[in-house]
């Protein structure tokens, strides 16, 4: 190929870049999101972490009350180690966006304690800055593996979360005095 030859498709690829540049910016370009899902927190708590004022964590056999401070979380005045203020704020992000992956009606469930659920690993009541407080109970894990049935609030539903949601609270649990 001639060099005057290799100028002209030089030349052209060229231009053809500026034409389509030229085309992007007048018409807006790519849509941003085009290539991806809107994220939807479809959590079962419904409200964002950061309105989360406080967390009160009953165990088997203890019982804490977290409450949220300026610069973090704090436990009966003291604030929390490094670890459980992590371990907390993941555990509030997971109930705020993980979507559970079933839901049990009352009329395909019967006693809680084949759930689980009649003396619960864990309970939480988690309060809002607006003042309401939404209660969580974690029971037994499936059979299948991967799932823990939870019951949230009062509901005679239980839902199905995935395992990684009670075992960051159980974590919490273990972190704390």
């Amino acid at each position: 190929m001639s060099a005057s030859r290799a100028t002209v498709y030089e030349g052209l690829l060229v231009l053809f870049a500026l034409v389509f540049l030229g085309v992007m910016i007048a018409s807006g370009g790519r849509g941003a999101r085009e290539q991806f899902v809107a994220f939807e927190a479809a959590g079962v708590l419904q409200a964002a972490p950061d309105r989360v004022q406080g967390v009160d964590v009953y165990g088997q056999n203890s019982q804490w009350r977290i409450a949220r401070v300026v610069d973090g979380w704090e436990l009966a005045g003291a604030p929390l180690t490094a670890e459980a203020s992590q371990r907390l704020t993941v555990a509030l992000q997971y109930l705020h966006v993980t979507r559970p992956i079933r839901v049990l009606a009352a009329s395909e469930t019967s006693a809680l304690a084949e759930y689980g659920l009649a003396a619960p690993r864990v309970k939480l009541r988690v309060h809002l800055a607006d003042g309401r407080s939404h209660d969580f109970a974690f029971g037994d894990n499936t059979t299948v593996g991967g799932q823990q049935y939870v019951r949230v609030g009062a509901a005679a539903e239980i839902v199905l979360l995935s395992d990684f949601v009670g075992a960051e609270w159980s974590a919490l649990i273990d972190a704390l005095p």
